[in-house]
């Protein structure tokens, strides 16, 4: 699931980057903690695609997995 936040900064990126992501994001939704790094003293996942960050919010006990944002790294975990 994408967050509308999360859906406009995808749709500002080149296509090839676009489906890069969403192919990774989909083959991490089978196993998240593999994929996914807890951010330090956040609630937040994050998950690296080259340059770019995925930002996710992943429940464990409801098995779902809600990307929050995606950006480049240097502006996206500050």
């Amino acid at each position: 699931m994408w967050s509308r936040r999360a859906q406009k900064h995808l749709s500002g990126l080149p296509t090839t980057l676009q489906l890069r992501i969403v192919r990774k994001v989909e083959s991490a939704g089978k196993d998240p903690l593999r994929s996914f790094e807890r951010l330090t003293g956040e609630e937040v996942w994050r998950m690296r695609v080259g340059d770019y960050r995925v930002i996710a919010d992943i429940r464990l006990t409801e098995r779902t997995l809600e990307v929050v944002a995606v950006g480049h790294r240097r502006s996206i975990c500050r």
